[in-house]
């Protein structure tokens, strides 16, 4: 019996694309599709820079500035498979 290698995923509602690019580690097509035009520009900023810097309000004017990072192993995989990673808005 043969071994089934996968080969495509969807992730539906990806949001920042966290379960898209975990899918990107074993799959050599995923696509990420959500609503959030905000959510999509997010995610293509992680997979361009492997990290994106943010502030967020702590209590009336005072921020707080913080770093997401997208893990070393999966960076380094989207980065051999750049060209199938898609993230898709989708305009209502």
């Amino acid at each position: 019996m043969r071994d089934i290698v996968p080969k495509r995923a969807l992730d539906i509602g990806c949001a920042v694309g966290r379960s898209t690019f975990e899918l990107a580690s074993g799959f050599l097509d995923v696509v990420g599709i959500d609503y959030s035009h905000g959510f999509i520009k997010t995610c293509d900023v992680l997979k361009q820079n492997g990290k994106m810097e943010y502030e967020i309000t702590t209590e009336g004017v005072l921020t707080s500035r913080h770093e997401a990072v997208i893990s070393a192993n999966i960076v380094s995989h989207i980065g051999m498979f750049s060209g199938q990673l898609q993230i898709i808005a989708l305009l209502t």
